[in-house]
């Protein structure tokens, strides 16, 4: 996570991506990197590659990856709990990426899954 968080930095100033954008962007990299740590099976030779690119005054960044296929926009809602004692940890990085990123797409194709998030400029 250090290396990306390093290159991060150096996107983050080299194409000039406003505070409040990189701070929505960072957020929802980290989050789906990380779940792609904890939850995609290590195979030899397959990385998880990052794109970041404007269109526009949107901030499309593009994370791939060797896992099995998972679609996170298929991922209903979690259920906020009644109490502080009735709360679990986890289960919530979704809904957080879903609420920084002001777009979400996904695609499959040839062993590799395709996770784009949209984010305005601000």
């Amino acid at each position: 996570m250090g290396r990306f968080a390093a290159w991060l930095d150096v996107q983050e100033d080299q194409m000039a991506i406003p505070a409040k954008t990189a701070s929505a962007l960072r957020q929802c990299l980290e989050e789906a990197v990380v779940n792609l740590i904890d939850h995609t099976p290590a195979t030899p030779g397959e990385d998880i590659a990052i794109e970041l690119h404007w269109q526009g005054d949107t901030l499309v960044a593009a994370v791939e990856d060797p896992g099995p296929p998972f679609d996170p926009r298929t991922v209903p809602e979690p259920v906020r709990p009644a109490s502080l004692g009735d709360a679990v940890p986890g289960g919530w990085g979704i809904h957080l990426i879903r609420s920084f990123a002001s777009g979400i797409g996904y695609e499959s194709a040839a062993g590799r899954n395709r996770l784009t998030l949209r984010f305005l400029r601000s």
